[in-house]
C-alpha cells in the first residue's frame, strides 16, 4: 500500500460557525475566545488575534461555543492578526483534495504521513475513515509535514485508554502520561469524544502524571509557541554552483547555494521551503530533491522531496537560523537513472518561497535560481549496494541499563564498480525503536575488518550520523562491513532499538574519477531503505556497579573502639532503582595470631558514608556460608537496602575489642556475584 491513499471528503466551509453567543459586550483578557459582530471566533494570545479558520477546527478545541467573549468591533480591530489557528494534536486525522496522503496532526501543527489504510485501522479502529477532515488548500500553509509516524505508534496529543483498563493516557512521544483525574482532564480542555482505546501500550515509557492544566496542553496551537519577531535575509552565495554536468544515479549534485543572514538578536526558524525545477527539463530527471545545510557534505533537512504538478517540492522540517549568525543552505538533486535521464536537458533549481516561523520577516527577492546544468546519459560513475553484514545481529542482545559496546547493527558496502574507486564519507541511520534521544549516550561505528574505531555520533531527533574522518576509501570491485555498537546504554528500560537507514542518501558515497556523489542500491526501493526490523533490541532493567572507593585508603586504627570504618564502595546504580536484599562483606585478619580474631569484630553495620544513615541492621563478623576460621568471616545481612539512580558511597563500620595487638591488619571485600 502506497504511504498516500485516498478519501473522499467534503470541503469545510471557510469561516462557517453555527452557534449562539449572548450579546454581552466586554473587555478580553490574553487566553480568551472572542469574537466582534462578524460570525468569526478568535482565540487572543500575546495582545493578538488567532483565527479559527472553520468550525471543524473550533471542536478539536473546545465542545462549543458558551465561552466565546463578544467584544465591540473598535476592541477587536485593536487586535493584529496573528495568524491561524490549526487543528488540536491527537483529535483528527487531516488532508487536503489535491493531495491523497492522509496525516496525524502532532502540536504546533506538524503532519506525520499514517502510511496506509491498515495502520489507519490498526490505531482508530474499522471507523478510521471517519476521523478524517479535509483542509482547505489556502490553510495548509499553517502546517508543516514531518517525518512518518513510526507504525503502531499514536500522533503525540492522543488520549487513549487500553483495553481492559480504566487509565486515561496522554501520549507524549514515547511515552504515556497518565491523567490523574477527572478535574486535570477538563483542565487542560481535553474531550472525551476524542478517546481512542489500544489493545496495547506497553511499547510506551510511563510518564509523569498530568495532575493540573499545563500550559503546554491548554495553548491553541498557531499562536506563536516562541519568541516573536526576528527577521533574516536571504541571497544568492557567491559560491553558488557553476553550470556543469550532472550524470545518471548522481546524488547531491549541487544547484544552488543560498545565505540565510540573521543580523539581529533573535533566532529566527524557516518553517518551510519550496524549491521549483525550471530549466529545458522534466520532472523526471530527478529522482528527488532536498536541503543540504553548511556544505555539500553536511547534514540533510527532512526527507528527499518530489515534485508536484508545479514543478515545485515542499522541505518542510525547521531550520534555525541562530541569532547573528548566516545559514548556508544548498538545493541539490539527487538525479535519476541514466535510463530515465533525458541527454541534453538543460535543468535549474531554485527557492521559490520561504516560511518563516513566528511572525518573523524575510528580506530578499524570492524566485532565487542556480544556474543551468547539462544532463549527460553516456558516462557510468561508480555503482555500490548495501547490505546487511554477515554478523548483523539477529537476536536481541537484550542490553541492561549500563550494559557497554553492545552491537546493534552491522551493514555491507560493496563497490561494484571495476573502474573507479569510491570513499565513504557518512553513514545515517534512523533509531526507529522506542528508545529516546538520552537512552542512549553515544554510537560508534567500527570497521569489522580491524575492529578500528571509525565515528562516534549521537541520537539527535532519531538520527545517529556517523562523519567519517578521514574518509574510508574502498577499491574497485571491493567490499567492507561496518558494526555499529552502543557505547553504553543509560536508561530506556522496557524501550527497544533498531536502526534503520530510512533515505537512500543516507550513505554518502563518492566516486573518486569523476567527483560525484552516487545513490546506491538498497534491500528496498522505498523508506526506509533498508529495514532491520528482525534486529530489534529491547532494553532490559537497571544494572548495579560495586567497585572499591579509591578515595578510603588504608590507616591506622585503634583496638577497643566502636564504630571503626574498615571500608568503603561505590555503588553505581543505572536505569533504575535496585533493591538489594542481600549483603555480605568477607573480612580477613593477617599479622600475629595471638591477637584479636573475628570473634573480636561484632556489630558491622553498612551505611551511606555520604548521609551517615545506617543502611542495614548490625551482625556480628562470622557465620558467612563460606569457610569461617579464626582469621576470616564476615558481616551478612538480609535487610532490603533501596538504591535510587546514581553514585552511592556505602561503607562498612565495626566495633573491634581490645584483644587486637600491634601490627594486625584488617581488610573486608565484597564480591556481589556472592549475592
Amino acid at each position: 500500500m502506497k504511504k498516500g491513499f485516498i478519501i473522499f471528503m467534503a470541503l469545510a466551509m471557510l469561516l462557517s460557525y453555527s452557534f449562539v453567543v449572548a450579546p454581552v459586550v466586554k473587555s478580553a483578557s490574553d487566553g480568551d475566545l472572542i469574537k466582534g459582530s462578524g460570525s468569526a471566533v478568535y482565540y487572543l494570545n500575546g495582545g493578538k488575534r488567532y483565527v479559527f479558520p472553520n468550525e471543524k477546527t473550533y471542536k478539536t478545541w473546545y465542545p462549543d461555543f458558551s465561552g466565546v467573549v463578544v467584544v465591540s468591533d473598535s476592541e477587536l480591530s485593536s487586535y493584529p492578526l496573528g495568524g491561524n489557528v490549526t487543528y488540536r494534536a491527537g483529535t483528527k486525522m487531516v488532508k487536503i483534495d489535491t493531495v491523497p496522503t492522509v496525516y496525524a496532526v502532532e502540536p504546533g501543527g506538524v503532519l506525520r504521513s499514517i502510511l496506509s489504510e491498515a495502520n489507519a485501522a490498526a490505531l482508530y479502529g474499522s471507523t478510521w475513515n471517519k476521523k478524517i477532515d479535509d483542509v482547505p488548500d489556502s490553510f495548509w500553509v499553517n502546517y508543516t509535514v514531518g517525518d512518518d509516524l513510526t507504525e503502531g505508534n499514536y500522533p503525540t496529543g492522543t488520549i487513549v485508554k487500553e483495553e481492559g483498563s480504566a487509565t486515561t493516557y496522554y501520549i507524549d512521544g514515547a511515552t504515556r502520561r497518565p491523567i490523574a483525574t477527572g478535574v486535570a482532564f477538563d483542565a487542560n480542555n481535553l474531550n472525551w469524544s476524542y478517546l481512542v482505546t489500544a489493545t496495547s501500550l506497553v511499547a510506551y515509557s510511563d510518564g509523569t502524571s498530568i495532575t493540573g492544566a499545563e500550559t503546554a496542553l491548554t495553548t491553541v496551537a498557531g499562536t506563536g509557541g516562541g519568541v516573536v519577531g526576528g527577521s533574516v535575509t536571504v541571497s544568492l552565495a557567491s559560491d553558488t554552483p557553476a553550470s556543469t554536468t550532472y550524470m545518471g544515479t548522481q546524488a547531491r549534485a549541487p544547484f544552488l547555494a543560498v545565505n540565510v543572514a540573521n543580523s539581529g538578536s533573535t533566532d529566527v526558524t524557516i518553517d518551510n521551503i519550496v524549491i521549483e525545477r525550471g530549466g529545458l527539463a522534466l520532472d523526471a530527471d530527478f529522482a528527488t530533491v532536498a536541503i543540504i545545510e553548511d556544505s555539500i557534505s553536511g547534514s540533510q533537512t527532512g526527507l528527499n522531496k518530489t515534485f508536484n504538478s508545479d514543478h515545485r517540492a515542499t522541505v518542510g522540517d525547521d531550520i534555525v537560523v541562530k541569532a547573528g549568525t548566516t545559514k548556508k543552505l544548498f538545493v541539490v538533486g539527487n538525479m535519476t537513472t541514466r535510463e530515465l535521464m533525458t541527454a541534453g536537458n538543460t535543468p535549474k533549481l531554485g527557492i521559490y518561497s520561504m516560511a518563516l516561523k513566528n511572525d518573523a520577516t524575510l528580506s530578499g527577492s524570492l524566485p532565487i535560481w542556480g544556474n543551468t546544468m547539462s544532463l549527460n546519459t553516456g558516462v557510468h560513475i561508480a555503482a555500490a549496494t548495501m547490505a546487511a553484514g554477515g554478523s548483523n545481529p539477529t537476536t536481541d542482545a537484550a542490553p541492561k541499563v549500563g550494559d557497554m559496546n553492545v552491537e546493534v547493527a552491522q551493514i555491507k558496502v560493496t563497490n561494484d564498480s571495476t573502474t573507479e574507486e569510491i570513499q565513504i564519507e557518512k553513514v545515517v541511520f534512523k533509531q526507529n525503536g522506542t528508545a529516546s534521544d538520552s537512552d542512549v549516550g553515544t554510537y560508534s561505528l567500527y570497521d569489522s575488518s580491524n575492529g578500528a574505531k571509525l565515528a562516534t555520533a549521537s541520537q539527535v531527533n532519531k538520527y545517529i550520523e556517523f562523519s567519517l574522518s578521514p574518509v574510508f576509501k574502498l577499491g574497485k570491485a571491493k567490499n567492507n562491513e561496518f558494526m555499529v555498537k552502543i557505547d553504553e546504554v543509560q536508561g530506556g528500560s522496557g524501550r527497544t532499538i533498531q536502526l534503520d537507514i530510512y533515505r537512500n542518501t543516507d550513505l554518502l558515497l563518492k566516486g573518486l574519477t569523476y567527483n560525484a556523489y552516487v545513490i546506491p542500491t538498497f534491500p528496498a526501493t522505498s523508506q526506509p531503505y533498508w529495514d532491520n526490523a528482525g534486529e530489534v533490541h529491547k532494553i532490559g532493567n537497571g544494572s548495579l556497579k560495586v567497585e572499591p572507593d579509591s578515595t578510603f585508603v588504608a590507616q591506622n586504627i585503634a583496638e577497643g573502639k566502636d564504630g571503626v570504618q574498615i571500608g568503603q564502595w561505590l555503588f553505581t546504580v543505572k536505569g533504575e532503582a535496585v533493591d538489594i536484599t542481600a549483603m555480605e562483606a568477607l573480612c580477613k585478619i593477617a599479622g600475629t595470631a595471638a591477637g584479636g580474631n573475628i570473634s573480636d569484630m561484632t556489630g558491622g553495620i553498612f551505611y551511606d558514608v555520604e548521609t551517615g544513615t545506617g543502611l542495614t541492621g548490625a551482625d556480628d563478623v562470622g557465620g558467612l556460608t563460606t569457610t569461617t576460621t579464626a582469621a576470616e568471616g564476615g558481616v551478612s545481612s538480609t535487610d532490603t537496602v533501596s538504591l535510587n539512580v546514581g553514585v552511592h558511597k556505602v561503607g562498612l563500620k565495626i566495633n573491634l575489642s581490645s584483644d587486637f595487638v600491634d601490627g594486625q591488619t584488617i581488610t573486608c571485600e565484597i564480591d556481589p556475584d556472592t549475592w
